[in-house]
């Protein structure tokens, strides 16, 4: 793991082995979430790194029905959030409302979507929840917006001519904190400790 503060590399000597999958960390509660398929097991599990004392750990998930199925990480609000995709081209969207706690994953809603026979199955990944609710998601190279009250999808982007890529977009936010004020203010208590 780099740290900007120290630009120094170390290693995480408990995190587990496996595959990562191709999406970028996730990140709530102050940890990075990846899913990982471990060596010698079936399925995928949600895998965490806490930012701030470098342990790993592993996330719980809920039992999400018999089939043949994928998800991908994501957050709503401040939650971890997965959304699991079936063949059918459907998906539920499941919410960890208390964090390290198995038993508070809640299945949110239920999105059928649209098939579109060139798509095949192909369902990408949810973005953001809006103030109202509604599910920011991109299917193929279309994006959607879900609403959850009336169960409607609506188209809401010009269509991308992106064909054989993946990609994956990330939200953020702008702030005026300065990253290595922690390393800067350590600095100077250090310079007072010698003197």
């Amino acid at each position: 793991m780099y740290s900007l503060n120290s630009d120094s590399w170390t290693s995480l000597e408990d995190f587990k082995s496996g595959v990562l999958g191709t999406e970028s960390g996730v990140l709530v509660n102050g940890k990075l979430h990846w899913a990982n398929s471990v060596y010698r097991r079936s399925g995928w599990d949600i895998i965490s790194v806490d930012l701030a004392d470098r342990t790993c750990g592993e996330v719980e998930q809920p039992y999400y029905g018999e089939g043949d199925f994928g998800w991908t990480l994501g957050v709503l609000g401040t939650d971890l959030a997965v959304f699991c995709k079936y063949r059918r081209i459907q998906a539920d969207v499941w919410v960890l409302k208390e964090y390290g706690v198995k038993e508070s994953w809640i299945k949110m809603f239920t999105i059928d979507i649209p098939c579109d026979p060139r798509m095949g199955h192909k369902f990408c990944q949810f973005f953001c929840m809006s103030n109202k609710g509604e599910v920011l998601f991109h299917f193929g190279s279309t994006f959607m917006i879900y609403n959850p009250k009336d169960h409607s999808i609506a188209n809401r982007s010009p269509q991308l001519e992106v064909t054989g890529y993946d990609y994956e977009a990330s939200i953020y936010i702008e702030s005026l904190v300065w990253l290595f004020f922690q390393q800067k203010e350590s600095r100077m208590q250090q310079r007072r400790r010698l003197k």
